[in-house]
C-alpha cells in the first residue's frame, strides 16, 4: 500500500503498477510500472517490464502475477470499458481464473488517497465479469515482531528507529548500508534510483545475479522486506530530482503519512554518484531542516568519504566541503569517476561509516554528533599510494606528524576527520554558520 500510495497516488492521473501475491493469495509487492504509456486518462502498461518483473518475481521470490492497480481521473472509480476488455484478454492469456484490478483516486486529483478494489473474474457461460470485492481494512496487517533485535536492544534505540524514515537517492553502491540499517530496525524506507542492476555490479555492488535487469530500488526494497517484513518500504525508478519536484509529493515523502505510518525522524541519503542529485540533497536538507549524509569513493577507490550535515548541530552545508566539485559542474565539467578499480571491500568499508553515522543522526544521539560537529567528514585511506592517484595530501601531512617509526601502521584504512568552517562566498549556505535559519516551510 505504501508503494501504491507514494508512487501512483502522489501524481495525476493516470498511472499503474503490477501487483503480485504470495501462495497464500496476499498481494504483498506492487512495482511501479515507470515506462508506461499514459494520459490524463490512460493507461497502457509497458509489457517488458511487466515480463521482466514477472518472471523474476516467479523465479527468484515465489510471487505470482495478479493484477494491476492504476489510477483514475477523480470521481472515476470504476474499471472502465477498456480496462474491462484488457482484463478477458490478460486471464485468458495467462490462463487464470480472476485479476485484481483496483482503481486508484490521486493526492493531486482529489486531495487524498484512496484505494477500490474490483476483481475480475472468469464466470462459466460468459467471457467475464468484474465484481466488487471488499477487502478489511485494505492492507495486510502483520504482528509487531522485535524479538528478532533482542541482541541489538541494549545498543540500539529500537522504538525510535522503528519509527525512524531514511530517504535514499541511489540505492546501487548504498546497497549493504540500506541492508544494515533494516537490520538495526528502521522501519520506514523511501528509495530512489533510476537504473537498473547490469552484470558489471555483480563486482563492486552488493547485488544477485538473480537481479540482473531489475531496478535497483525495486531489488533493494524486496532486500529489506526480506529482513525486516514489517519495514514499510517504498521503491521508486526515477531521479530524485524529478521525485520530489512537486510539494505535496515531497512533503509525503519527506515527513507525511505513508499507509498509515508516519517518522518521527527522517534522514537523507545522498548515495548516487550523480553530483546534480547529491546536491539536489543537500538543498533539500537545508530547506527542510533534516540531516543528510554523503558519501563518495574517488578514483579507484584511492579513497573514500562519508560526511553529514545536520542543521542545528554542524555549522557548514556540503557545498562548503566541496565548492570546487561544484564550481567544475557549473562550468560544464563531467564525472570521469565510476566504480571502475572499486574493489567491493572498498564499498563496504565506506557503507561500514555510513551506516554508522545514520544511525547517530536516526537515534537523535547529539552527544555524540556534538563532538563530530566541527570535523564532520570522514575521509578514509583505502590505498597507499592516495596521493599519487587523486593528489590527496591530508594523509601525508598527518603522517609527517608523528614519529617515524609508527607510520608504517598507517599505511592502510587510516581515517581522518576533516573540519569543515563556513565559507562567507558559499551560494548555499552564505556562511551563516546557523543552517536552521535556512529552514522554509515553502519552497
Amino acid at each position: 500500500m505504501a508503494t501504491l500510495h507514494a508512487t501512483i497516488g502522489l501524481q495525476r492521473a493516470e498511472s499503474g503498477a503490477v501487483l503480485f501475491a504470495d501462495d497464500s493469495g496476499v498481494i504483498t509487492m506492487a512495482a511501479f510500472d515507470a515506462g508506461s504509456r499514459r494520459t490524463g486518462s490512460t493507461y497502457t502498461p509497458d509489457l517488458a517490464f511487466v515480463k521482466a518483473i514477472d518472471r523474476w518475481a516467479s523465479r527468484r521470490q515465489g510471487l505470482q502475477f495478479v493484477g494491476f492497480a492504476h489510477s483514475h481521473p477523480a470521481g472515476n472509480t470504476r474499471p472502465s470499458g477498456p480496462d474491462r476488455e484488457y482484463a478477458n484478454r490478460l486471464m485468458a492469456f495467462k490462463k487464470i481464473d480472476q485479476l485484481w484490478l483496483p482503481i486508484l483516486q490521486t493526492v493531486p486529483d482529489t486531495k487524498s488517497f484512496s484505494v477500490h478494489w474490483w476483481l475480475a473474474r472468469r464466470v462459466e457461460g460468459a467471457e467475464g465479469t468484474l465484481a466488487d470485492v471488499v477487502r478489511t481494512g485494505g492492507t495486510v496487517v502483520t504482528e509487531d515482531d522485535t524479538a528478532w533485535l533482542d541482541r541489538v536492544a541494549g545498543t540500539l534505540d529500537v522504538a525510535r528507529l522503528r519509527d525512524a524514515r531514511v530517504v535514499a537517492a541511489g540505492v546501487g553502491g548504498a546497497r549493504s548500508a540500506l541492508e544494515d540499517l533494516a537490520r538495526a530496525g528502521v522501519g520506514q524506507f523511501v528509495l530512489v534510483d533510476p537504473d537498473s542492476y547490469q552484470a558489471t555490479n555483480l563486482a563492486t555492488q552488493h547485488v544477485r545475479r538473480s537481479e540482473l535487469g531489475l531496478g535497483k530500488a525495486i531489488a533493494a526494497a524486496e532486500a529489506i522486506r526480506d529482513i525486516n517484513p514489517d519495514a514499510l518500504v517504498v521503491a521508486i525508478p526515477g531521479r530524485i530530482e524529478d521525485v520530489l519536484a512537486e510539494p505535496v509529493t515531497r512533503a509525503t515523502l519527506l515527513g507525511g503519512e505513508l499507509a498509515g505510518r508516519r517518522p518521527a525522524r527522517t534522514l537523507l541519503g545522498a548515495w548516487t554518484d550523480n553530483h546534480a542529485a547529491n546536491a539536489f540533497m543537500g538543498h533539500v536538507g537545508l530547506k527542510t531542516g533534516l540531516p543528510a549524509v554523503f558519501a563518495d569513493l574517488f578514483h579507484g577507490a584511492a579513497a573514500g568519504a562519508v560526511a553529514f550535515v545536520a542543521p542545528g548541530i554542524t555549522l557548514a552545508c556540503h557545498r562548503c566541503w566541496v565548492g570546487p566539485r561544484y564550481a567544475h559542474y557549473e562550468r560544464g565539467g563531467a564525472n570521469s569517476v565510476t566504480s571502475e578499480g572499486a574493489e567491493i571491500w572498498a564499498t563496504s568499508r565506506i557503507n561500514a561509516l555510513k551506516t554508522r553515522l545514520s544511525l547517530l543522526l536516526l537515534q537523535a544521539a547529539d552527544d555524540q554528533l556534538l563532538a563530530l560537529a566541527s570535523t564532520p567528514t570522514a575521509v578514509v585511506k583505502l590505498r597507499a599510494d592516495v596521493e599519487e592517484t587523486i593528489g590527496f595530501g591530508a594523509f601525508r601531512r598527518f603522517e609527517e606528524r608523528i614519529p617515524e617509526e609508527l607510520r608504517p601502521s598507517l599505511a592502510l584504512d587510516t581515517t581522518l576527520w576533516l573540519p569543515v568552517t563556513p565559507k562567507a562566498d558559499c551560494p548555499e549556505c552564505g556562511g551563516t554558520g546557523d543552517l536552521l535559519a535556512l529552514k522554509r516551510e515553502k519552497w
